[in-house]
């Protein structure tokens, strides 16, 4: 359920989601991601095992999707500077705010898939000492997707298909790509217009169409999914000291530098002895850094077909968790709660408290370890029986 009254709780959130334990169609299976262990290079995975259970007539059971959070403002910080969004039915928004040529062309191939799921989940970790990119993100995302007439038509021709190939995924890239850049010149104008010019946020953003699973990141907010009980990252940390993002800023006349024990991006001032700096490479806002793309808003895009009961629940956060639980730890704990959870009668209907409890146990083990950060954690369970 889309609630349009909603506001933000305690701590610069906001939770769209009235109804997050609704049962929904869900058949999946994994096609590409980024993997802890991979070095951050994209894998292409093995889908000859469940391939027979994810096209038609396959015998998949039904699923349930449930999405549960946690917040929890750095403990050195003035104001929460994170920011997200966890909607679990995400399509009537979507068709409502989607332009009105668009729904009269794909009415009749939304209604052939009515029931699949449709989800969104961002997670925005706001810099810069304001939270006005992070909160303005957070306050766009939804209309900034349903708005955007070729991603959603990338949405639609995807649910006819299989799976997502190399021709998909470069349209869905091409569109998520599009999509950021406008989005970062609304924040980037917004800010000079405020003098806000080192206002800037990270951005992670999740949708799920059907069987299918679409992550564009740009900075380093992180996405694990849970296959196996193995962690698989589904985004790229975006670090100024990659190789690939320090040849890129660089290029463009920026310099990367250790400050205090952080890589960061170095922006000479013009009186040669000054700089602006920033420990991210790439994300919304941050004006001063945007010429020559010092700091780049392009995302990297993954697509996913999840695959039934193997894939059990996914992880998105911002880097005040990731900073100190690694992918395989936070699975680890997730599936810890998830299994207190399941000795219950009725787990079905614990499903949004034990995503809840995941997320607050995950924030409790940051902070354990010293993280100052701000964290978000939003988890969400997918259940195959």
């Amino acid at each position: 359920m889309y609630d349009t009254s909603a506001r933000p709780t305690s701590g610069g959130t906001r939770r769209y989601d009235a109804a997050d334990s609704m049962p929904v169609a869900c058949d999946m299976l994994l096609v590409t991601s980024w993997e802890e262990t991979s070095g951050d290079e994209r894998q292409s995975l093995d889908e000859a095992d469940c391939i027979a259970e994810f096209m038609p007539g396959g015998g998949v059971s039904p699923s349930a999707i449930s999405q549960g959070f946690a917040t929890s403002k750095g403990p050195m910080k003035p104001t929460m500077q994170d920011y997200f969004v966890a909607v679990s039915d995400a399509l009537g928004a979507l068709w409502s705010l989607s332009p009105p040529e668009w729904r009269a062309a794909r009415a009749p191939a939304f209604a052939h898939h009515a029931g699949a799921p449709f989800c969104l989940t961002a997670v925005f970790d706001g810099h810069g000492g304001g939270d006005h990119a992070a909160r303005t993100a957070q306050e766009s995302v939804l209309a900034a997707v349903a708005s955007d007439a070729e991603l959603l038509d990338c949405f639609a021709h995807n649910m006819e298909l299989p799976g997502v190939g190399p021709e998909a995924l470069a349209a869905l890239s091409t569109a998520f790509r599009r999509s950021f850049a406008e989005l970062d010149a609304r924040i980037c104008g917004e800010g000079e217009a405020r003098g806000l010019p080192h206002d800037g946020t990270t951005a992670l953003v999740s949708v799920q169409v059907g069987p299918k699973l679409y992550t564009a990141n740009a900075g380093d907010c992180r996405a694990v999914l849970c296959r196996d009980g193995r962690a698989l990252r589904l985004s790229r940390d975006h670090k100024p000291e990659l190789p690939e993002e320090r040849q890129r800023i660089e290029a463009a006349g920026g310099r990367v530098a250790n400050v205090r024990g952080t890589w960061r991006v170095v922006l000479p001032l013009a009186d040669g002895c000054t700089a602006k700096v920033c420990s991210v490479s790439r994300g919304f806002g941050d004006r001063d850094f945007k010429a020559g793309a010092l700091i780049s808003p392009e995302p990297d895009v993954a697509a996913l077909v999840l695959a039934p009961h193997r894939d059990t629940f996914a992880v998105h956060a911002s880097d005040g968790l990731w900073g100190a639980v690694g992918d395989q730890e936070a699975v680890d704990v997730v599936s810890e709660v998830i299994d207190k959870f399941t000795g219950m009668t009725s787990f079905n209907t614990q499903h949004a408290a034990a995503a809840k409890a995941a997320a607050q146990e995950l924030v409790k083990l940051a902070r354990d370890r010293g993280s100052m950060d701000d964290i978000t954690v939003v988890v969400t369970l997918y259940d195959w029986d």
